[in-house]
C-alpha cells in the first residue's frame, strides 16, 4: 500500500489528496484499521519531501526513527528505493519464507453460491490437501448447518491470499489462493492472471 501511494504521489498526475485518501482507505482493511494512521502519516510526510530524497529523510519526515519502524514498514520503503522512486540504500532483499512454487501449483478457490465468508485460516498458514479453507454461509437458508458450504484445499501449500471474513460472495468469485509445490492438472496453461 505504501508503495502504491508513494508511486502515485511522486510519479503520476493523481491529485495529492486523492492518492493519500485512496491509500488510507485501502489500509483501513488491514490490521483491523490500525494501519490507516501509519499510512496516512507516511504518505502525508512523503508528499512534503521533494522527489529524489533519501530513505533517512523519509523516516525523519514520517516522524519516526528507523529503529522505531517495523521490518515490514522498512521493507516497503526499501521497495520504493529499489523502484528508483527515492534515493537510498535498498538493503538486502528479504529472505523467501518458502521456496518458489510453479504457477500451475496455485490452487484458486472459487465461490459456488451466494453467501457470506467465514475463513478457517489466515494468510501464511500451511494447508494440507482436503483441509477446510473457508465456509460460504447462505443467510437465507433456515436449515442451520446446511446453510454452510465448506470449500476445501486442492493441494498442499501456503495460503497467501483471501478475502475478509464476513465479505459478501457470489458464484465464481475467487475466495483464496494457495501456493503449492505440485502442478495441478486443472491449472495447466493458466498464468495466474486469468481469474
Amino acid at each position: 500500500m505504501l508503495s502504491l501511494g508513494a508511486y502515485q504521489l511522486l510519479l503520476t498526475r493523481v491529485p495529492v489528496h486523492a492518492a493519500i485518501n485512496e491509500t488510507v482507505e485501502q489500509a483501513k482493511g488491514v490490521a483491523n484499521g490500525r494501519a490507516s494512521g501509519l499510512v496516512n502519516a507516511v504518505e502525508t510526510r512523503l508528499n512534503m519531501v521533494e522527489r529524489r530524497v533519501g530513505v533517512d529523510a523519509v523516516f525523519t519526515h514520517a516522524g519516526c526513527e528507523s529503529a522505531d519502524v517495523t521490518a515490514e514498514q522498512a521493507e516497503n520503503l526499501y521497495w520504493i528505493v529499489r523502484q528508483g522512486i527515492i534515493k537510498g540504500e535498498p538493503g538486502r532483499l528479504p529472505r523467501l519464507k518458502v521456496p518458489a512454487t510453479p504457477m500451475q501449483g496455485m490452487d484458486v478457490g472459487y465461490c459456488p453460491k451466494d453467501g457470506f465468508l467465514a475463513y478457517h485460516l489466515e494468510p501464511g498458514a500451511k494447508v494440507k490437501k482436503g483441509q477446510a479453507v473457508c465456509d460460504v454461509i447462505d443467510p437465507a437458508n433456515p436449515h442451520g448447518p446446511k446453510a454452510r458450504t465448506t470449500i476445501y484445499a486442492q493441494t498442499d501449500g501456503v495460503l497467501f491470499a483471501k478475502r475478509l471474513n464476513g465479505s459478501l460472495a457470489w458464484p465464481g468469485l475467487v475466495l483464496y489462493r494457495i501456493a503449492g509445490e505440485q502442478r495441478l492438472a486443472h491449472r495447466a496453461g493458466m498464468s495466474g492472471l486469468d481469474d
